[in-house]
């Protein structure tokens, strides 16, 4: 067998669980997350086998780009090597805020960078525990694209008569109340987010239809990678 036929086999992931992890998974553009793969260059089966020996009811969930989660009961557990994750969580841990789905632990830091040179094949792995909320599908999963789509719309629209000017934009290609009503609930909650995220410090940029929820009628952003800055 060549070096080629080597390199292009199929390869056990050093992740927990891993036989229920899918090949692959898309987004609703159709592009696939990478988040797997990232993780599976990382983590190493140490790790994989130390989480699954401390969380070993927990079921895969899904994955981004750049990270991948499963969840255990009403908990979602979220693996990353990003530290500006690590940061946000660990800010939403010691200061929670309304617009941000609670963080129920301290993030811990299960894997140290193996220091071979400036650019580790395994650097720090950080577990994020979250409490687990409704996220958005169907009818309303469109909506609040549509919402980020235009965020910047919203920012400039903060008195009665911009919401009314935003909504009326919107909703006059519709004679479907409910759909109306449904949207009007969504763009307040959506509004009311992004300027909590905004006041409190985050950046807000990313709070896109897959990065939000539901919890106790407020919407929050349940994916922290890339809300604040660092460096």
């Amino acid at each position: 067998m060549n070096w080629l036929q080597k390199t292009c086999q199929y390869k056990s992931l050093p992740l927990p669980f891993e036989d229920a992890l899918p090949v692959t998974e898309f987004d609703s553009q159709g592009s696939e997350f990478m988040g797997r793969e990232h993780m599976d260059r990382r983590m190493t089966e140490e790790t994989a086998k130390m989480e699954e020996e401390a969380l070993n009811q927990m079921k895969y969930l899904g994955q981004g780009n750049q990270g991948i989660v499963y969840e255990l009961d009403d908990r979602v557990i979220k693996y990353t090597d990003r530290i500006t994750e690590y940061m946000a969580a660990l800010k939403a841990f010691k200061d929670p805020i309304p617009c941000i789905v609670p963080v129920l632990e301290e993030p811990k830091r299960i894997q140290e960078d193996t220091p071979t040179n400036q650019n580790p094949t395994h650097p720090t792995i950080w577990r994020i525990i979250l409490e687990k909320v409704e996220t958005f599908k169907g009818e309303d999963f469109k909506m609040v694209a549509f919402l980020y789509d235009r965020r910047e719309d919203m920012v400039n629209h903060m008195g009665a008569m911009s919401e009314k000017d935003f909504l009326s934009g919107h909703l006059q290609v519709t004679d479907n109340e409910q759909y109306r009503q449904r949207f009007t609930y969504l763009y307040r909650l959506y509004k009311a987010m992004y300027f909590c995220l905004s006041e409190n410090g985050y950046v807000a940029n990313d709070a896109h239809a897959g990065n939000v929820g539901l919890k106790d009628g407020r919407m929050v952003l349940i994916d922290l990678g890339n809300t604040v800055k660092f460096g």
